[in-house]
């Protein structure tokens, strides 16, 4: 996972209910590709995808 050029999350496996798992682990190339560095989102959800600072990558 440290030498890919994909972004990967690493979740916890629940809840599965909102607000959804924590975010454990993302690699570097999700820090690359998103802007967010790994302590941004760590313990944070995956609704991060959801905001504004992503939507104009869609």
């Amino acid at each position: 996972m440290v030498n890919t050029n994909d972004a990967v999350v690493i979740t916890e496996a629940e809840p599965i209910d909102d607000p959804g798992p924590r975010i454990l682990y993302v690699n570097e190339a999700f820090t690359k590709i998103t802007g967010y560095t790994a302590e941004e989102m760590l313990g944070k959800t995956p609704e991060f995808y959801r905001g504004q600072k992503l939507v104009a990558l869609n």
